[in-house]
């Protein structure tokens, strides 16, 4: 059962995260087409660079918010 649903898994957690994660790249892309706009060059070369800052940046939040529950339920 490789798809087989995850009974620990908090979907508000990932649900957050995503929205954390798309506003970022939101974001970031608009700040890097401003940048390319004025200066002619891009703030952030890579597309990669900013797909991997928001994996991490997903994965970041989804721990904290983990980690904040478990901190108040104690």
């Amino acid at each position: 059962m490789l798809f087989k649903q995850d009974k620990k898994a908090n979907t508000k957690y990932a649900d957050i995260a995503c929205w954390v994660t798309f506003t970022f790249w939101g974001i970031i892309l608009i700040i890097n087409s401003l940048s390319e706009i004025l200066t002619k060059k891009p703030l952030i070369k890579h597309s990669l660079t900013i797909l991997l800052f928001g994996l991490f940046l997903f994965f970041l939040v989804e721990f904290s918010l983990r980690f904040y529950k478990r901190k108040v339920k104690n």
